[in-house]
């Protein structure tokens, strides 16, 4: 798999998950800890600019969900301060209006929580495919 062999080669070593919902934050903590990933987690929206502020993140996931939008707010105040960390939004259902709001609001990808680890190794892939290039 391609994320383990990122991870495997230190690319990706911490990401931060902002997801307000206990359940997907102990399910996707568990499968990346498992692969020696650090995750810090956010439940409170308010506190996202801090935690990223004090940095070190290769990757965000964001829950689009929310009811708030916040999820989508806190991609455009990332993206004021760095235009360079991927950021991924996750969602329950990818329709299509949904992606592009988050093409829109700063994100490089967005997916269906489903699929998020297969559809993070096509990331990858991608990404190590440019770095290469």
């Amino acid at each position: 798999m391609i994320i383990l062999n990122r991870i495997k080669k230190n690319i990706l070593n911490k990401l931060l998950f902002i997801d307000g919902n206990d359940i997907h934050q102990m399910y996707t903590g568990m499968v990346f800890r498992r692969l020696g990933v650090k995750v810090d987690y956010i439940v409170e929206t308010t506190n996202a600019m801090e935690t990223y502020s004090k940095g070190g993140y290769d990757l965000i996931l964001i829950d689009l969900d929310e009811h708030r939008n916040t999820g989508f707010d806190i991609s455009l105040q990332i993206r004021e301060f760095d235009s360079q960390i991927p950021i991924i939004g996750i969602t329950d259902l990818a329709e299509i209006g949904i992606m592009f709001k988050a093409l829109s609001h700063g994100m490089n990808y967005c997916v269906e929580r489903t699929s998020l680890l297969e559809t993070l190794n096509d990331c990858f892939d991608l990404r190590l495919t440019k770095d290469v290039a």
